[in-house]
């Protein structure tokens, strides 16, 4: 009897651990939304332009005593997500300024072939609190394939379709969810 395969199922617990108990090859696709390792400083309160304060990400799971450990921990899940995708696997994803050259770079030392990288424009990103630099209104999205062998599918002819008859672009504007659509616990914190 063929093993029964298990689908829309809520793995919980920590990353690396809970992908080493899945077997190889394994997934055609991963999406994935790492930690950003925002690295503010400890203890130090995110300001607004006006002086109130801002409760961003500030979460244990995106604490890092540094960023060789971050280096470490990206290397560790990336490598767990190589072993189980397929021959021709794909994974996208997406990070901000903060981690996402030091997660390309990581991805190319351990084989895969990068494909694109896409650009989500928000068009409603978080304000530049302080006031000192540009705004970060984008995050990068890298898709790339287990390695250079891979044979990854596009749909060329339904992007264009669903693009108004237009190549679809690797510049992608739309909003960063409201208040409204935000994960909510039972006590209405994020």
């Amino acid at each position: 009897m063929k093993n029964k395969i298990q689908r829309n199922i809520i793995i919980q617990g920590e990353t690396v651990e809970q992908m080493k108990k899945l077997p190889s090859e394994s997934f055609d696709f991963c999406f994935a939304d790492p930690p950003y390792f925002m690295q503010l400083e400890e203890n130090k309160k995110l300001l607004r332009v006006e002086g109130t304060e801002f409760k961003g990400v500030d979460d244990d799971w995106d604490k890092f005593e540094s960023m060789d450990a971050y280096k470490e921990f990206t290397k560790n899940w990336l490598s767990e997500v190589r072993r189980l995708l397929k021959k021709d696997g794909a994974i996208c994803l997406i990070s901000g300024m903060q981690s996402i050259f030091e997660i390309g770079s990581i991805l190319r030392d351990l084989g895969y072939w990068v494909i694109n990288d896409i650009i989500w424009e928000k068009s409603n990103p978080t304000p530049n609190f302080g006031g000192t630099r540009l705004n970060n209104s984008h995050e990068t999205i890298i898709w790339a394939v287990k390695d250079k062998k891979s044979k990854f599918t596009f749909n060329y002819k339904t992007g264009k379709e669903l693009n108004g008859g237009n190549q679809w672009a690797s510049f992608w504007p739309f909003p960063v969810c409201g208040e409204k659509e935000g994960l909510k616990v039972v006590d209405g914190e994020k």
